[in-house]
């Protein structure tokens, strides 16, 4: 099941949205899949190696919970097998999602530790350049400012990490909640499922008491 979730993945020209992805925010809405791909495809062009392993599972979750489950199990041959097959796919994937979830919320907590130590840094050299700057002291106004410029591009890597991180986590976010609903849906109908039948939703339908947790028509 694996394989046909990596197999089913959409593609989507990436174009301007790779370009402009680490520069501004996207609204974050995963639940379509032609942006969770997008998604994922702008972070690896950030950041390969780090992120590899994290970005490699929402492709997999993003495909497994988009797919057409109707279409899946009329293709099968045993409908039974294919429906726990595939359940047994998203509680795996769904598992391993709030493990690199925690992973990733704690290093985003270490990279805001980090980033108000470096900015505390880089204010405490500017006051000192100023300070020197203002005594006519450039000797250490200019070696200060060597200095600066290196832990100023320390800062901008922390903060992009940071960016990177908080996307990645907001991403798995809702992937889990997907998961969590997909799972519940499906354990609520399985046999609705096994069977193939499909109910049409009109006026009225609630009334006949075949649906669980509808809201009842007002006498």
């Amino acid at each position: 099941m694996e394989d046909t979730a990596r197999g089913s993945t959409p593609s989507a020209p990436l174009g301007v949205y790779v370009a402009g992805f680490l520069t501004r925010r996207l609204p974050l809405n995963v639940r379509s899949a032609k942006l969770g791909i997008i998604f994922a495809n702008a972070l690896l062009q950030h950041d390969e190696g780090q992120d590899s392993e994290s970005l490699d599972l929402i492709t997999k979750l993003n495909a497994i919970l988009h797919m057409n489950l109707t279409d899946h199990l009329n293709r099968s041959s045993n409908r039974a097998l294919a429906l726990q097959e595939y359940l047994d796919t998203v509680v795996a994937l769904s598992s391993k999602g709030k493990r690199t979830h925690a992973e990733l919320e704690a290093r985003l907590t270490a990279r805001k530790v980090e980033l108000r130590g470096e900015r505390k840094t880089v204010k405490g050299l500017e006051r000192t350049i100023d300070k020197a700057s203002r005594k006519g002291d450039f000797s250490i106004a200019g070696m200060k400012s060597q200095e600066l410029e290196e832990r100023q591009g320390s800062l901008k890597d922390l903060e992009v990490e940071e960016e990177t991180l908080e996307r990645l986590v907001d991403t798995y976010s809702e992937l889990m909640e997907m998961a969590d609903e997909r799972l519940a849906a499906i354990l609520a109908n399985r046999e609705v499922l096994i069977a193939g039948v499909r109910v049409k939703e009109v006026d009225g339908l609630d009334a006949l008491g075949i649906v669980e947790g509808g809201r009842r028509r007002r006498r």
